[in-house]
C-alpha cells in the first residue's frame, strides 16, 4: 500500500510516498532531507497532533484559545476534546497558564492568549 504524507517539519512540505505493508515500511520517496524521513515515520507508526481548541471565560463572555503543551496521540483527540469541554475559565488567565493537567498521559491544555 502507499501513504501520501506531506512533511510539516519546514517550510519545504515536501510530498512524500510511503510503500508500506503490514506494518513495515517498504520505501519513502519525496523526502529532501533527514527530517522528513523522521517524520515520515512517525507520523506512520506514531502519528500526534497539537489540540487547538477554545474554552469559554466567565465574567466576559467570550472563548479563550487554548492548546495542549506536546501532542497527544492521534486517535485520543476526540476524547480531550470531550474531556475539556465544559471547562468554565475563570480570568485572570496568562498565556501558558495549565487550564487542564494530565491529559492523554503527560500534555497540559494551557492558555493560548491572556484573558
Amino acid at each position: 500500500m502507499i501513504k501520501k504524507i506531506t512533511c510539516t517539519t519546514c517550510p519545504m512540505g515536501c510530498d512524500m510516498l510511503l510503500e508500506h505493508e503490514d506494518g513495515k515500511i517498504l520505501s519513502l520517496t519525496g523526502n529532501r532531507c533527514a527530517r522528513g524521513k523522521a517524520y515520515a515515520e512517525n507520523e506512520f507508526f506514531h502519528p500526534a497532533r497539537v489540540l487547538t481548541t477554545v474554552l469559554y471565560v466567565k465574567a466576559c463572555d467570550s472563548m479563550l484559545p487554548v492548546r495542549s503543551d506536546r501532542p497527544i496521540p492521534k486517535d485520543r483527540l476526540f476524547e480531550c476534546l470531550r474531556a475539556v469541554k465544559g471547562i468554565r475559565v475563570v480570568p485572570p488567565v496568562h498565556r501558558g497558564d495549565i487550564l487542564y493537567a494530565g491529559i492523554a498521559g503527560d500534555a497540559n491544555i494551557i492558555a493560548s492568549a491572556d484573558m
